[in-house]
């Protein structure tokens, strides 16, 4: 769902993006095929590492996942060769190494956006996007008749939604870790993924909703069997056989209408918030049936899944740890589980409740003022409107001097043709202006471009000029 929302892969004509497309579907209609599911992971990570950094979230946590994954086949692959083992035991075997290790791949992202959260900005609901939040669901959801925020007047429907929010988040994963209240914490996250579906987050919640259906596999598999033995084996083979078929069917001629101009495939990536609804709803409720059948049976607890994992797949746990951790080391302030949490560690502050700054590397301490330019992308990050500002404030901001340097040496290096001017002050210096036609230009500080490593795994986010931290993603 991630991959088909993402479209840039169409209409830039990028390869790996049409190779990851072909082996999605070949998956879906194989899907008991070892091979494709493997090509298809490697072809995922590749897709999404060429666009690296600029995704969201919850896309550096798969392809952690992907390549955790890919571990598990490879080791499973590799005993197989010392003993027999019939295709389903493989298969088998492959869950058991990496189900584990994703589990908790879900549980410390759920921790580092609750710590992300327990910031002072976040709990000051003029500002906080847990306001935002509420606006979104008034916006979109009428009908329930919720009162309009106006934190001037009355601030208790944001205080409601905000410790509503809180322990929310905090009991889902809470309940996960232990093995009596995992079922619990899916009936919980089930409804408020949906509804963070409902005002957005469509994307988010599809990738959570799939590592749900893994943490349900045993209520789910025990519901499939019962369907299998009520129907039949030839039935149900029929079924799924239609069922992936007509999958592809619509993919493909979606992708045939979209080449040939056709405004069907725009009226549906338009409209696709509907349409991830509708694939969202069903594998919910499917995911809470299965849990509560389960419970009317007198079995409410799902099995021990991490005693079979190799120790060493383990490890694949840290990078999701670091990535958590990054604002406060200071290497990167975006795609680090802080969505939505009004966050801020740049610059000489730091927002946190009790959180420190350990700043291992230095440079969302060094920032820059742009006070004019003509180069597109630099002026988005003069001036910004806090996300759902009915008052459509525009406030000044500042940026990481990273990424000002990735902007400028990047066009220097790709179009040098551009001509272009940026006037700023970094750290609040001595003005400077920088043009592209200058003699000396390629000499310039902000031309001076880093390795790649470090623009594929470090992002900065613009930030409000001055203490107070406004919503942004």
């Amino acid at each position: 769902m991630e991959f088909f929302h993402r479209k840039q892969w169409l209409t830039d004509d990028n390869p790996v993006g049409w190779i990851l497309c072909g082996f999605i579907v070949l998956t879906m209609m194989f899907p008991g095929s070892i091979a494709l599911f493997s090509l298809m992971l490697i072809s995922s990570v590749v897709f999404n590492i060429g666009l690296w950094p600029y995704v969201a979230n919850h896309i550096i946590v798969e392809s952690i996942i992907n390549m955790t994954m890919l571990l598990g086949i490879a080791y499973t692959l590799y005993q197989s060769r010392k003993r027999s083992m019939s295709g389903v035991e493989i298969r088998d075997a492959i869950f058991d190494k990496f189900a584990p290790v994703l589990l908790w791949f879900v549980i410390v992202m759920y921790w580092f956006i609750v710590l992300s959260k327990t910031n002072w900005d976040f709990f000051e609901y003029s500002r906080s996007c847990i306001s935002d939040f509420y606006i979104d669901v008034t916006d979109r959801l009428g009908f329930l008749g919720l009162p309009e925020l106006d934190v001037s007047v009355n601030v208790l429907p944001a205080a409601i939604s905000l410790w509503v929010f809180m322990v929310v988040e905090v009991a889902i994963p809470l309940l996960l870790m232990f093995r009596k209240t995992r079922y619990l914490g899916l009936i919980i996250g089930v409804p408020f993924h949906i509804l963070l579906a409902i005002v957005g987050h469509r994307t988010f919640t599809g990738f959570i909703l799939a590592l749900y259906v893994l943490i349900a596999a045993d209520s789910l598999a025990v519901l499939f069997a019962d369907i299998r033995d009520r129907l039949g084996d030839q039935k149900i083979n029929m079924l799924a056989r239609v069922g992936r078929i007509s999958l592809v069917v619509v993919a493909l001629v979606l992708t045939v209408l979209y080449f040939a101009g056709s405004a069907i495939p725009a009226y549906f990536f338009k409209y696709r918030y509907y349409y991830f609804l509708m694939f969202f709803g069903p594998v919910g409720l499917v995911i809470l049936f299965s849990i509560f059948r389960q419970y009317t049976r007198g079995d409410s607890e799902p099995s021990e899944v991490w005693t079979m994992t190799p120790r060493w797949v383990w490890l694949m746990v840290i990078p999701a740890l670091v990535n958590g951790l990054s604002p406060y080391l200071g290497i990167k302030t975006e795609t680090a589980f802080t969505m939505y949490s009004n966050i801020h560690t740049e610059g000489i502050y730091n927002n946190h409740m009790f959180m420190p700054k350990w700043n291992v590397v230095k440079y969302q301490e060094d920032l820059v003022d742009i006070l004019e330019t003509d180069h597109p992308k630099l002026q988005k990050w003069i001036k910004m409107v806090p996300l759902k500002d009915r008052e459509k404030i525009t406030r000044k901001l500042n940026v990481v001097h990273f990424e000002i340097n990735r902007v400028v040496a990047e066009t220097m290096d790709r179009t040098p043709e551009m001509e272009f001017f940026v006037r700023y002050t970094r750290n609040n210096g001595i003005e400077q202006t920088f043009r592209s036609t200058d003699p000396d230009a390629r000499d310039h500080e902000l031309v001076q471009l880093e390795p790649l490593w470090k623009r594929k795994l470090m992002f900065f986010r613009p930030v409000f000029a001055g203490e107070l931290s406004y919503c942004q993603h």
